[in-house]
């Protein structure tokens, strides 16, 4: 469990018309059980998220009062209107706790390697680490 109060995100491109949540966007934090996901309610985000292509390539940032939690997802709808499937991107989500900031040029660093019997949990298409 980490104890943090601020979370962001780069939304992806949205050049070919997908990429961005339509309605809906919401963060949920994982609990101590490991199942449970409860959307946090009491947090701000910023700036407010357009529901449109101007999403591209723009940090958003949820901020709020700590929360532990074991990982954090930010969900949404997507805008699925007649038979065109189309999908929301995220390029990077960053957790931070009290005093931290991020940056909106990130820096490339390396990434550990799963082990088996490591923290990666994965679930249908999407990982978590925690």
């Amino acid at each position: 469990m980490q104890t943090l109060n601020t979370v962001t995100f780069i939304n992806g491109s949205t050049a070919d018309g997908h990429g961005m949540f339509a309605t809906d966007l919401r963060l949920l934090a994982l609990g101590s059980n490991g199942v449970t996901w409860t959307p946090i309610t009491t947090w701000t985000l910023s700036p407010a998220y357009p529901y449109a292509g101007s999403a591209s390539g723009q940090m958003y940032t949820y901020t709020g009062d700590p929360i532990s939690a074991k990982g954090f997802r930010i969900v949404g709808k997507v805008n699925v209107a007649g038979n065109t499937s189309k999908h929301a991107r995220i390029t990077e989500v960053q957790a931070f706790a009290n005093g931290s900031t991020a940056t909106s040029t990130p820096t490339a660093t390396s990434s550990p390697t799963p082990t088996p019997g490591g923290n990666l949990a994965t679930s249908g298409t999407a990982s978590r680490w925690y």
